[in-house]
This record gives structure tokens, sequence and C-alpha cells, in this order.
């Protein structure tokens, strides 16, 4: 066995307490399809799993207060499928149908998604896109903080399993004209890690002809899931026209630093940079009735 005891808790307060009680010597687990694999290769050690798969309260998916609110054991099938995901966070939708096959996508959660922490994580790079906010609990109390904020490096997240648990991500929803959308380059009848994604949001002004806001998420490009906050710089207040969003995708790509691997050549991911994020600029304004010239 890969652990000593599998604890199945009844509530948030308790799994908490389980996790206190092992001296971190404990972790949480959802989903598992990432979790158990790592304890499988030895890549991770622990006595315990504590399993919160049956706290419904953290897979509600909600809007209160001008905020999205996704339970972080929300599957990335629920998120998929979801009708308010769908009108409010498209992005995010997007992403999760592209994860992994449907039985890893009925069973993963979008909160072990972001914890893994890979750069190249779908929902990771779509909810920094679209400005998402970790609500994490522990012993200590309750934490909301920039999803940015949760990565320190590839596999590498702040977010302590044995210790506290993410229980929901905030997304802002605007009262203006916005949209998003999420690009995957990725090999054919591949269920693995994509080679390139891409997530846009954007907020034209209330004529449609210029840009008020843009966020630009792109990975795997750095050790974290990366924001191209120059071409994002460049477009914010700008006309929207092709020339001016290909001059923004060519400083993306610039400024990212993808490294050599098996799924792509830094050299071919920086060169694609300007492909995908155009793709995902384009798609986004144009789900707001707006065509890109030039």
């Amino acid at each position: 066995m890969y652990w000593e005891n599998y604890i199945l808790s009844r509530s948030l307060d308790e799994a908490l307490s389980i996790l206190a009680c092992y001296d971190r010597g404990a972790q949480v687990v959802a989903g598992g399809t990432d979790l158990v694999l790592q304890l499988k290769e030895r890549k991770r050690q622990v006595k315990a799993l504590v399993d919160i798969s049956r706290l419904t309260e953290l897979k509600e998916i909600r809007e209160t207060d001008g905020w999205l609110r996704i339970g972080a054991l929300s599957t990335h099938a629920q998120i998929a499928g979801s009708p308010l995901v769908q009108a409010r966070a498209v992005a995010l939708a997007e992403a999760a149908a592209c994860v992994g096959s449907t039985q890893v996508r009925n069973v993963g959660t979008v909160g072990g998604n972001v914890v893994n922490a890979l750069p190249a994580a779908d929902t990771s790079i779509a909810l920094l896109a679209l400005d998402a906010r970790a609500t994490t609990v522990s012993e200590k109390g309750e934490t909301i903080r920039p999803l940015s904020d949760l990565f320190r490096g590839v596999g590498q997240s702040t977010v302590d399993p044995t210790t506290e648990i993410v229980s929901e991500f905030l997304l802002p929803l605007s009262s203006g004209r916005t949209a998003s959308s999420f690009k995957r380059l990725s090999r054919r009848k591949a269920l693995g890690l994509p080679i390139l994604n891409a997530a846009i949001d954007v907020e034209l002004t209330s004529d449609l002809k210029n840009f008020r806001g843009v966020r630009i998420a792109v990975g795997p490009v750095a050790p974290v899931p990366w924001r191209a906050r120059d071409a994002e710089a460049l477009l914010e207040g700008s006309p929207v026209n092709g020339k001016l969003i290909r001059e923004a995708c060519l400083l993306a790509a610039e400024k990212a630093m993808p490294r050599d691997s098996l799924r792509g050549s830094a050299a071919y991911r920086r060169e694609m940079v300007k492909v995908l994020v155009y793709r995902a600029i384009k798609a986004a304004v144009e789900k707001l009735g707006v065509a890109v010239n030039g």
C-alpha cells in the first residue's frame, strides 16, 4: 500500500482536524487523478489520505454579489457542462472540456488541477485569465488570495495539502462588454498536457471599438502559469484591429520563456504563442459580434 490509513471526512472542519492530528503526515484527496499516481511513483509519501470527495458544499457553482463562485471539488465535467459557467466564464468551460479523458473529467476536480501546479494545467490557465481568486481554509481560518499566489514553481504549490484545503474559486463578473476564450495545441489523440494553451478575457468599450481591458494567460512558457502583461498593456485602450493584435501576440512571444521538452521545442512553442494567442483573442472579440480585420 502507498498509505497506511484512508479516512472519509464528513465535514470540512473534520478534515482539518484529522490533518492536524497527523502533524503533516496526512494529505487531502478528492479525485486523486494526479495524487494517486504520484504516490505510486514515490514522488509523495503520506501516512494517511483524508478523502473530502463527499463534501457537497465544495461542489457548488453559483453566482452571488458580482462573483462566480466555483467549489474546488467541482469536476471538470461539471464545469464544462454548467450553463452558468458557459454563460459567464466560457474560457473555463472550454478549458475544463479539454482536460484528460471522459473518465478523468468525471472524477478530477478543478481544485486538484490547480494545486498540482503544472504551468500548462488547462483550468489554471483559464482561471488566471479570468482574474480568479482562491479561498483556502486551515485551522487558522480562511484566506482569499489571487490565483497566481498559489504557484511557486513547476509542480510546486504554495498550498500545503497537509494543513490546508482550497474550498472555492471566485471569478469577478463584469457588467460591461466582456468575453473570454480558450485555445489548446496538442498532439492528436493525446490525453496528456498540451504543447501550448492560451486563455483570453477581453472587455471592450461600450461602442465596441476599443479594448478597455485584456488578460492573456499562456502555458507552459514559464515555471508557473503565465500572464503576458506587456501584451495586455499594449492592447488596453487601443482600437480593435488585427494589426495591433498581432503586435501584441509578437510581444507575448518575445517575453515568453518556454523550455525544450518531449512535447515541443522551446523555439516551436515560442513561435506558436503568436498563433494561439491571436486565435484566442480573435475568438473572444468575435463572441461580442466584432469582426477582427487586418
